[in-house]
């Protein structure tokens, strides 16, 4: 059988919650609107809504302006690592990757570490199709073949 391929790829922030914010709100900005067109609620209670949907609205926008790396998942044919940057720098090295849910576009992975520190320690990440495109086969490879 073929070796997975060297890949480094890129561990972001997956916003699905900024989408999940944004159409919750929508939503009930929708709802609020109807009930206030058809009698069934307030013009005070409707305007509590719409301020209390903005708010949330407000609280998942530094969602969407943060940072989007976190890390880089680096896969050199015999380990996993968890780098701060591409320069190599801060490695943490990461005993098994654990492929939890596969969506094509997308995979949810549980990476258990190998520190000196905390042995064991578990953190879960998204990774994105989106984040580095050219990568995304070679990672999935790796991610499916590694560590057998």
């Amino acid at each position: 059988m073929r070796n997975a391929p060297l890949v480094m790829y890129p561990v972001g922030h997956f916003l699905w919650i900024f989408w999940l914010c944004g159409g919750l709100g929508l939503g009930g900005a929708i709802l609020t609107g109807w009930l206030f067109s058809v009698g069934q609620i307030a013009s005070w209670l409707a305007l509590i809504s719409v301020l209390t949907l903005l708010a949330v609205g407000a609280a998942c926008l530094p969602l969407a302006v943060r940072k989007k790396t976190t890390c880089w998942l680096h896969w050199n044919g015999q380990v996993w690592r968890c780098l701060d940057d591409e320069k190599n720098e801060t490695a943490q090295t990461v005993s098994s990757v654990i492929v939890i849910l596969d969506v094509q576009q997308a995979l949810l992975l549980r990476l258990i570490g190998s520190s000196v520190d905390v042995p064991g320690t578990q953190e879960w990440v998204w990774l994105y199709k989106g984040f580095a495109p050219v990568k995304w086969h070679d990672m999935r490879c790796a991610v499916y073949s590694a560590l057998k």
